[in-house]
């Protein structure tokens, strides 16, 4: 049963490595075909990913200079299938992105708090559920026990 467990692992191991892409050469990103590699297109935007084709193409990060992140998979250079983007202003969106705008079912995390849970078109939200009001309910909650505690210290 071991042998079969270690063969299993070494199996695994071995197909996984043989999978990974060849590192990008060259200083042309067009000519980049099934490669992984960094490009930094200006100080505005920097590409760590898989290239396909001269585009960033398969799982990646995309950072941005105002401070943006996204890191997931990518379709010929648009954020596209599941991943995370980081904003400074809008807060984290974990979910599904289509043709670089979000689409399909995601979290919305507001830098204040707020989270929005649903499905989004286009980079709109469609059917989203506000499931927590962020630094607001932490302030109502403190009010409602305060008032609470007040209560009880003129009751008894």
């Amino acid at each position: 049963m071991k042998s079969i467990n270690l063969s299993l692992l070494f199996f695994f191991l071995f197909t996984i490595n043989s999978y990974s892409l060849p590192p990008c050469k060259g200083n042309n990103f067009r000519s980049w075909d099934n490669c992984a590699g960094t490009y930094i297109f200006s100080d505005w935007l920097k590409y760590t990913s898989e290239f396909k084709e001269g585009l960033p193409h398969g799982k990646g990060t995309i950072t941005f200079g105002n401070g943006n992140k996204y890191i997931g998979e990518l379709k010929y250079g648009k954020m596209h299938g599941k991943g995370t983007f980081t904003s400074t202003d809008m807060g984290k969106f974990i979910g599904e992105f289509k043709d670089g705008m979000m689409h399909g079912k995601g979290t919305l995390t507001t830098p204040s708090g707020k989270k929005y849970v649903g499905e989004w078109k286009d980079g709109s939200r469609l059917k989203v559920e506000e499931i927590y009001l962020g630094k607001i309910n932490d302030y109502i909650s403190f009010f409602i026990i305060a008032l609470i505690i007040t209560l009880l210290i003129f009751i008894f």
